[in-house]
């Protein structure tokens, strides 16, 4: 009885210790696609609490891209993956990004409607955009939608093991029974 006193006990500190799952968000760009047949793909993450950015990796697509002026221009691409680059952020509702270096500008604009939220949402048509050189594409579609997470926290883990070091008390401290046949 002691020894499974011991092993209760020690089961509850380790449930005390371990802390309360509050990882982070990462959410996946889905069919985002801007004007002139370019893309925006990647992901960003945010807190748990989706208030804040904590890291961003958003490839724009290069691509030929008319405005309708006549005028075709080359777009490079670009590859939004520094955290720096965020300049404006009021997340869940958007975010900006901004990268400037000799003589060349990039920016992405992202707006969520409705809110940003574990539902994830669609990016707005009307206000998004990413700019190269000057020139905006507006997203024409897409989303961004919530990864679910493959690894569990540590939490669980001390409690999983201290589960099954409990059976294993329980089970080793059980009194054995014979069974004689005649």
């Amino acid at each position: 009885m002691r020894k499974f006193s011991l092993m209760a006990a020690a089961a509850l500190g380790a449930m005390a210790v371990a802390t309360p799952a509050s990882a982070a968000k990462v959410f996946v760009l889905d069919g985002v696609t801007l004007q002139g047949g370019g893309t925006l793909t990647g992901t960003f993450t945010t807190n748990d609490a989706i208030t804040a950015l904590e890291a961003v990796n958003i490839t724009a697509s290069a691509n030929v891209y008319n405005p309708g002026n006549g005028i075709n221009y080359n777009l490079p691409g670009f590859v939004y993956d520094n955290i720096s680059y965020v300049d404006w952020q009021q997340v869940p509702n958007f975010f900006r990004m901004t990268f400037s270096d000799a003589g060349k500008n990039f920016q992405m604009v992202l707006y969520f409607t409705p809110a940003l939220s574990d539902a994830g949402s669609k990016i707005s048509t009307t206000q998004s955009f990413e700019s190269e050189i000057g020139v905006h594409r507006y997203v024409t579609a897409g989303s961004a939608a919530l990864s679910a997470g493959a690894v569990p926290e540590p939490a669980t883990w001390a409690l999983l093991i201290a589960g099954f070091g409990l059976v294993g008390g329980a089970m080793r401290s059980r009194k054995r029974v014979t069974v004689a046949f005649a």
